[in-house]
């Protein structure tokens, strides 16, 4: 996974070489490398942590409250990519609910087409489960077919259904994009919440440090 951590793909579509199909399910390797870029793109150099010593001084303990208010804001920042990272790993039952839908042909045809490594060896992400809902009907060539086959169907109630269908599509594809609008925001946070407080936070850590020193 060259360059992961430097690459928002890790924690969109799954870290990997270059060109590979996206994945929305991660393995545990995927994970880290997500985890990797949120750190890297979010904070890279944190504030670091003062002796106990340090803390003790009227000097360290206004540092200890500016380092707090720091990862306060850090943390609003933090969650939004982590939450992404959760919403592509694995959920509890996962593999009962797939099976359970790969009992319609269509389904299980699509499931073969287009489920990632990681669903195909029996563990899905809540991420990845939402695509297929979305994909195994507008994006499934048999599901159009089946639907076509229906015994006697009205031409305006099969039209509906393919209208629903799409329309599920073009929400989830909006979902991909707050995803990705949601990552930027948390990133301009981040970049406004070092750009605010680092100074005072550096210069506080000085003068914490030089006040225990004497």
């Amino acid at each position: 996974m060259p360059d992961a951590d430097a690459n928002v793909e890790s924690i969109l579509t799954g870290a990997g070489k270059p060109g590979k199909d996206p994945e929305l399910t991660f393995s545990t390797e995927q994970e880290e490398a997500a985890r990797a870029y949120a750190r890297l793109s979010l904070d890279p150099h944190p504030p670091q942590n003062i002796t106990k010593a340090e803390a003790a001084t009227e000097q360290g303990k206004s540092y200890i409250a500016l380092q707090k208010m720091y990862q306060a804001n850090m943390s609003a920042a933090e969650k939004i990519q982590f939450d992404l990272i959760a919403s592509r790993m694995p959920f509890p039952g996962s593999n009962q609910l797939v099976q359970e839908i790969k009992k319609a042909d269509h389904a299980a045809k699509y499931f073969d087409m287009t489920a990632s490594k990681q669903a195909k060896n029996g563990a899905m992400s809540l991420a990845e489960m939402m695509d297929f809902e979305s994909g195994r009907r507008f994006r499934n060539p048999y599901w159009v077919i089946a639907m076509a086959a229906e015994a006697s169907p009205e031409k305006l109630q099969r039209e509906m259904v393919l209208m629903q269908a799409y329309s599920n599509e073009l929400q989830l594809q909006n979902l991909r994009m707050m995803e990705k609008v949601g990552v930027a925001l948390g990133q301009l946070l981040a970049a406004q919440t070092r750009a605010e407080m680092r100074p005072s936070i550096e210069a506080q850590l000085l003068r914490a440090q030089s006040t225990n020193a004497r």
